[in-house]
């Protein structure tokens, strides 16, 4: 009988041993930095999305004005806007205006501070389906504080995620994911390295390679019935809104159906007027202004917020409205056929 029960005991400790290893790793590793949480020790990308509305939530008067959209407006600095508000970058990778909305409404009833939006959009908004995010880790949503935060503590270690870690360690230039701060990932090293050896710099291969990853399929109707969702909520809250087109790097843009954006510009303005970055314009078409073919660098990300916030004149961007669509789209098509043409020169 003895024996027996030494068995039994033996066996209930080694089913307990695979589930203890599992957290003992992420309470060490952390690897999407929602189970502790702490950034200092952050060496790979958080999942941003359910950090930054867990640390509204716990602060919900710190901030009162946001910058939302996909990590392309992580680019901009909140920290250089002047104009009245406590602003906070709230983007996050890939993030669309249908999950916008779940956050708002989740900020709202948990009296969140919300007076003013700028949301940035691309063709991120118009080609990815919110549904892919919903099986992927990094993107997982606040809910409430147990869920998903139990499911990262039991979260299978990945051995690739874990090299990653690993390698980041000793790394001098990693980035420090400011969840608490500005909301920014802060990292210079890049645009010091662009600054000091720029024909090197806009030589490197990687921006000859569009970004765009496979399961990208248009969805104009449905970004622009998700929009004017958002925008709903946001008369209906008295929140003040603003769009801005990011100006996509030029591999990535032509890689896109051109037919699709252009409907999804004449569409947007249908329902709003926006600030237009996009198309082929001296910031797109430079490598020197952006990290890779998917984010534009810092300075822009901050020229913009001077335009669009501080009221700044500029040759870059331009406002557009339901009244100077067409004519806008016209002289768009009349610089893609350009741009191909001295492209064969």
């Amino acid at each position: 009988m003895r024996k027996f029960l030494y068995k039994i005991l033996l066996f209930v400790l080694l089913l307990c041993i695979g589930p203890a290893y599992v957290v003992y790793y992420n309470l060490k590793h952390d690897p999407y930095g929602v189970v502790l949480g702490n950034m200092e020790t952050q060496f790979t990308e958080p999942n941003v999305r359910f950090l930054k509305v867990k640390h509204l939530i716990n602060n919900p008067n710190k901030h009162d004005s946001y910058i939302m959209g996909s990590s392309r407006a992580l680019k901009m600095n909140p920290d250089s806007i002047s104009i009245p508000g406590k602003w906070y970058n709230l983007a996050y990778s890939e993030g669309l205006p249908s999950e916008h909305i779940i956050d708002l409404k989740t900020l709202l009833a948990n009296d969140v501070q919300i007076k003013r939006l700028l949301i940035a959009v691309d063709n991120i908004t118009y080609y990815v389906d919110d549904k892919v995010h919903s099986n992927q880790v990094p993107r997982k949503r606040y809910v409430n504080w147990h869920d998903p935060y139990f499911e990262f503590v039991f979260l299978k270690p990945d051995k690739k995620l874990k090299k990653t870690i690993e390698a980041q360690i000793d790394n001098p230039n990693k980035p420090f994911y400011d969840i608490y701060g500005t909301g920014m990932p802060q990292s210079s090293f890049k645009d010091l390295w662009a600054t000091n050896n720029p024909e090197k710099y806009v030589a490197n291969k990687r921006f000859e390679k569009p970004t765009w990853a496979f399961y990208y399929t248009p969805k104009v109707d449905l970004a622009l019935k998700e929009i004017a969702q958002l925008i709903e909520l946001c008369n209906k809250e008295n929140i003040k809104i603003e769009f801005v087109v990011n100006p996509m790097h030029k591999a990535t843009f032509l890689k896109q159906d051109l037919k699709e954006y252009y409907s999804f510009l004449k569409g947007l303005a249908a329902l709003a007027p926006y600030w237009d970055f996009s198309g082929l314009n001296e910031i797109t078409t430079n490598n020197f202004w952006y990290y890779e073919t998917s984010h534009f660098r810092t300075v822009i990300g901050d020229r913009m917020l001077d335009i669009v916030l501080e009221g700044k004149e500029d040759t870059f961007g331009q406002r557009i409205t339901k009244d100077n669509i067409d004519q806008v789209i016209s002289k768009k098509k009349e610089e893609v056929l350009r741009y191909k043409e001295q492209e064969k020169e």
